[in-house]
């Protein structure tokens, strides 16, 4: 059976082992999100120990690093070889092809108030909505080291971003009930109908 990962009705996460019994301190989560290959969760210890633990589809923990604030958003690259979060003030994105990483992240850069985010299919960059006054939603070619650039805008605050399978459109939801369709190849964005 192996090990067993509950997300109790406080917010704790709990692991148990073949026999029932817990495993590991538990911890809060304060987002988890899933891959076909990779679970990842930002847990919240006592003693302002804050961290993102990644394990694989057997639930055996590949990776965990430390972050000195709480991370309240998550995305997995489809290939399961990034792992992006946003605390208030900062998006992180760690490298994980050399197998089980506790370091820092690979890339960083500021922006404040990330909703939502998501990474094309290709893993060559990262969307992310903001809840600023701007409403933007920016895109990432992280692994040219580029900053994120403004690519479009929100009716209201972005809650949602996904590529569709070619990575042709972004599909971005809102707030205020709005669903919207960006088409990739061109910088102007257009309109789902």
């Amino acid at each position: 059976m192996g090990q067993v990962v509950a997300a109790m009705e406080s917010g704790e996460l709990k692991m148990f082992g073949d026999n029932g019994y817990e495993t590991s301190a538990s911890a809060s989560i304060s987002e988890a999100v899933f891959s076909r290959s990779l679970v990842a969760v930002s847990l919240e210890r006592p003693f302002n120990s804050q961290a993102i633990a990644v394990y694989d589809s057997k639930l055996k923990k590949v990776a965990e690093m430390k972050h000195e604030r709480a991370v309240k958003k998550l995305t997995v690259s489809p290939d399961g070889l990034f792992v992006a979060g946003a605390d208030f003030h900062q998006v992180f994105i760690w490298d994980l092809s050399g197998g089980l990483r506790s370091g820092s992240p690979r890339f960083r850069c500021d922006l404040k108030l990330v909703t939502a985010m998501a990474f094309s299919h290709d893993a060559s960059q990262l969307v992310l909505g903001v809840a600023d006054q701007s409403r933007q939603i920016y895109q990432w070619n992280f692994k040219k080291r580029d900053d994120p650039r403004p690519f479009g805008f929100g009716q209201g605050m972005v809650t949602a971003l996904q590529f569709s399978d070619n990575d042709r459109f972004l599909y971005s939801a809102g707030a205020k009930g709005d669903l919207r369709r960006w088409y990739m190849e061109r910088s102007a964005a257009a309109r789902a109908k």
